[in-house]
């Protein structure tokens, strides 16, 4: 057996996984992996030899005995990578998943841009999770009081007000972190009681919601809503999500933190404009109505109004 046809045979046992994976049965599995055998051994292509491949039979050209011992080994291959696929659809799904969404949560840590890049992250649970169709997260940026829809797709809730003291999912976190998942918003009397209700107002069907935690504080939430169908959530996405929100908790504090990084940095900038352009030596008059008219252009405003506080003795 000459070494470039083994070489042959690697390149076509790779290919096996990702086919099977892929594959709606093992009919097609088979023809698909037959189809990639011919493409590298096109003289094989034909009639005259067949053999038995996951109870299929797959014919080839009339064959000597070298090209026999390979067709058999490649048969080997499939049949172990359709085992394989077979036993661990589960792994597959949880591999696939955390790829994909580690490539989401990898944009919010290197690229900081909050709006963007957060929205972005809940466009893609979206295309992600079949039937979910809207994903927000909330930052609990006025904790214990309120916190606000940061990210969301779609993006018509941006900007929304969340009271935390009396909130059933911020109560339930201080108590529990797993995650909150009702499959069947309609049916969960006991789960949910009176915001059962509430949630079927608001068109939810089925619902997942993930704290945020960063060292031990909660900073925000990650929910997962299924509006036009029910969705029961498989195991690899709870327990893959569960997995990445800690990531996520991390990208969004510090979207949050470079933001106001950015707003003190250009309200710095602002106040080095504005003594830039006093002047050195004027009277008290003189210096408030040019500080005005600076602070004027510079904002935008159209009227600016400084107060002067008597000094009380």
């Amino acid at each position: 057996m000459e070494v470039s046809h083994l070489q042959s045979l690697r390149q076509l046992s790779l290919r096996l996984n990702s086919q099977a994976a892929t594959a709606t049965s093992r009919a097609s599995f088979v023809e698909a992996a037959h189809a990639s055998l011919l493409e590298i051994w096109p003289e094989l292509k034909g009639s005259g030899w067949q053999t038995t491949v996951l109870s299929r039979e797959v014919e080839f050209a009339t064959a000597n005995a070298t090209w026999q011992e390979l067709i058999l080994l490649w048969g080997q291959f499939v049949e172990r990578a359709w085992q394989q696929q077979s036993e661990s659809p589960a792994v597959l799904e949880r591999l696939n998943l955390y790829d994909s969404l580690s490539k989401l949560v990898q944009r919010i840590w290197t690229e900081l841009s909050e709006t963007e890049v957060l929205n972005s992250a809940c466009k893609g649970i979206v295309e992600l999770i079949p039937h979910v169709d809207r994903v927000g997260i909330v930052y609990n940026d006025d904790a214990p009081n309120y916190g606000h829809v940061v990210a969301a797709y779609p993006a018509d809730v941006i900007g929304q007000a969340i009271q935390l003291e009396g909130n059933w999912v911020f109560e339930r976190f201080q108590q529990d972190n797993s995650p909150i998942v009702v499959n069947d918003v309609e049916t969960a009397y006991d789960e949910l009681g009176a915001n059962r209700e509430i949630l079927m107002n608001f068109g939810v069907k089925s619902i997942m919601i993930l704290p945020l935690i960063v060292s031990g504080t909660i900073i925000g939430t990650l929910g997962l809503d299924a509006l036009k169908q029910r969705h029961t959530f498989s195991e690899a996405e709870i327990d893959v999500l569960s997995a990445i929100s800690g990531q996520m908790a991390v990208g969004l504090q510090n979207a949050q933190l470079f933001k106001m990084l950015q707003e003190r940095t250009a309200s710095q900038e602002l106040f080095n404009q504005v003594i830039a352009g006093l002047p050195l030596r004027s009277d008290l008059n003189t210096l408030l109505q040019t500080t005005g008219t600076s602070l004027g252009q510079l904002l935008g405003a159209s009227r600016v109004t400084i107060h002067l506080a008597e000094e009380q003795g």
